[in-house]
């Protein structure tokens, strides 16, 4: 640091963060005491050092020590109970002040097309040998911007499993464990890309095993159409309620089923949704009024208004 350090201090709490940037969360009591102690937005007053930077009320006691990741507390709020530090500025403070418990990294990630945020919670994820597995399953915690290929290579360290081309990756469609899918690893996908139930479960097995494991609905097996349940994809109550009533407004319905919104998609304006959202809504109202599934995962829908909406990303 220069012989004037708050002058750095304050560039690099100025500074605009950029994508992968890591930000360390601390104690906002602890840093509004070491911003007056060190003369930040005011005159330095002439009080005691803040001390130690103490993560031990931050983390979420379940997480403790967990050697895949802490995760914060769930009801911690930020500005109330912890802000984000850059990770420069962090080392500097830990040389000086050192710290109490395990610090709490994050990254910065894209939210949406056109913004980024700090990733205070990662996702927790339970994972397991096989579907039919009774045993305890295991608690990891991910990026959001994980790469699927590197969960992957997670799983199989975690438990003992070798790696094979035959094997997929396989996620529950609900927290049960009871319904399972397997998840589409195209290159450079994340876990972002994927619509994850609230406490999925994911398993890693042999394409063969999962084949045979998989019963097919009789031949010309039909459900009433519109008479459809939609899976839960984290905290997607509200979101499947409302969709349900708007899916049973007979005007709009037919308007999507029969596919007149096509022609009226305005891709051009530079304020929209170029249609995305539309489209989304379109095919989910096809399969859930097709009369061959009575379940369906909105998946699409989400993923497109989190797109352009970004508070409406993730799972809480």
């Amino acid at each position: 640091m220069p012989s004037n350090p708050v002058d750095q201090y304050t560039k690099l709490l100025s500074r605009e963060q950029q994508e992968n940037d890591k930000y360390v969360v601390i104690d906002s009591k602890w840093f509004e005491h070491w911003k007056r102690y060190v003369g930040i937005d005011s005159p330095p007053e002439k009080n005691a050092p803040p001390g130690p930077i103490n993560f031990t009320n931050l983390i979420d006691p379940q997480t403790t020590d967990h050697p895949d990741g802490v995760q914060l507390r769930p009801d911690a709020v930020e500005g109330n109970d912890y802000t984000f530090i850059p990770y420069e500025l962090y080392q500097e403070l830990v040389h000086q002040y050192t710290k109490i418990g395990t610090e709490i990294v994050r990254k910065v990630i894209p939210s949406g097309d056109f913004q980024t945020v700090i990733e205070a919670y990662l996702i927790p994820l339970r994972i397991r040998k096989t579907r039919q597995s009774t045993t305890t399953t295991k608690q990891i915690y991910r990026s959001r911007r994980t790469k699927l290929e590197d969960l992957k290579n997670d799983i199989c360290r975690i438990l003992n499993i070798t790696s094979d081309s035959n094997n997929r990756l396989y996620t529950s469609t609900d927290e049960y464990g009871d319904n399972w899918e397997p998840i589409d690893m195209r290159a450079n996908s994340v876990l972002a890309d994927v619509e994850l139930p609230k406490n999925a479960i994911l398993t890693y097995e042999p394409l063969a095993l999962s084949r045979n494991n998989i019963s097919p609905v009789p031949a010309g097996t039909f459900y009433t159409p519109g008479l459809c349940g939609l899976s839960n994809l984290g905290n997607t109550c509200f979101m499947n309620s409302a969709l349900q009533c708007i899916s049973n407004v007979p005007a709009l319905t037919q308007y999507f089923l029969s596919r007149d919104y096509v022609n009226h998609i305005n891709r051009d304006n530079p304020l929209g949704m170029k249609g995305d959202v539309a489209q989304a809504y379109g095919d989910l109202i096809m399969n859930m009024w097709s009369g061959k599934i009575n379940y369906y995962a909105p998946k699409a829908l989400k993923q497109n208004v989190a797109r352009y909406a970004p508070q409406f990303s993730g799972y809480s």
